[in-house]
């Protein structure tokens, strides 16, 4: 399984299982799942994140779920033009949840979102809420709807950042067996985030160390600069940069993995779309080789620049 990497031309053997275009990249698909995200792409070259595997592919629907899938993995999709924010994540949720835990890939290992404005107020109402607090509340319960109060022990690794417009996005990565979830000792489980980020915490893990047929892979969940629950570093890019990094090193000391592999693709989500120049440099000078896909999105937090994800791959 070849995962979240560019590919160029697939090797003999190899059929694609899904395409994640950014930007409205409109680049040739050879089958698959093709995932349209509206996250604007930075820099010179334009990347899709394809998924390949060397298993036959089928592809179909459940209502407004896409997805194609092997004997082993499903990929699959949903989009909403939103209405109420709150309600059609609800109805998203559900649609994920009770696809998933009807197929013979009941075990979530990763999650994509992309939440339109994500950091506004949530509505005139409740100036205490943003859109992201608004989203986790309606997760969340979707999540204890489904798997009962303590869901927690299940959640993957996952990332939720904003689009300036477009739908309400999400798309996932599930498998025949459980993924291991990884902590981060220098950060707090997002579960167990205090009050203040929101009537109803973030629901994901730090990482996951993924099953067969991925082969020491372990799914990086979107990390910034974040020590216990707390921001640092507001204002200054280049310090967040190496705080996110340190989180990384942590994560990868728990897995026993190394954090730059040559042949799997790390994204790394920028506020500002003039920091580009800058943190590409910090980060080809950290990372060397490591492929890195940049994008134009909206971290959760607003004092927050930039969020990194990835794969962790032992070659």
């Amino acid at each position: 399984m070849a995962a979240g990497r560019r590919v160029d031309a697939l090797a003999p053997g190899e059929t694609v299982l899904a395409t994640v275009r950014y930007g409205g990249s409109g680049s040739e698909v050879r089958g698959g799942l093709v995932v349209d995200v509206p996250l604007p792409q930075l820099g010179d070259a334009r990347v899709d994140e394809v998924w390949t595997t060397a298993a036959n592919v089928r592809t179909g629907t459940d209502g407004p779920l896409r997805f194609a899938a092997t004997d082993e993995l499903l990929f699959g999709a949903l989009s909403v033009d939103e209405r109420d924010l709150e309600r059609d994540v609800a109805e998203l949720y559900d649609a994920l949840l009770e696809h998933v835990d009807a197929s013979a890939h009941p075990h979530l290992l990763r999650i994509w979102n992309v939440v339109p404005r994500v950091t506004q107020r949530a509505g005139l109402t409740d100036e205490k809420l943003d859109r992201y607090m608004s989203f986790c509340r309606a997760r969340s319960l979707a999540f204890e709807r489904h798997h009962g109060s303590d869901f927690a022990r299940r959640l993957c690794a996952a990332s939720a950042v904003g689009s300036v417009e477009g739908p309400l996005v999400t798309w996932f990565l599930s498998g025949r067996e459980p993924g291991q979830r990884i902590s981060n000792p220098r950060q707090e489980e997002s579960w167990r985030y205090p009050e203040r980020y929101g009537p109803r915490p973030p629901s994901f893990a730090r990482a996951l160390r993924a099953p067969a047929p991925f082969d020491d892979t372990v799914f990086v969940s979107g990390t910034a600069s974040i020590v216990g629950h707390a921001s640092r570093h507001q204002g200054d890019v280049a310090a967040q940069v190496e705080e996110t990094l340190r989180n990384l090193d942590v994560v990868t000391e728990q897995t026993g993995l190394r954090r730059s592999p040559t042949d799997a693709l790390w994204k790394i989500y920028l506020r500002d779309a003039d920091d580009e120049p800058r943190v590409r440099a910090l980060l080809t000078a950290q990372l060397g080789p490591t492929p890195l896909l940049f994008l134009r999105a909206d971290v959760c937090r607003p004092e927050l620049a930039i969020e990194i994800e990835g794969l962790l791959v032992d070659t």
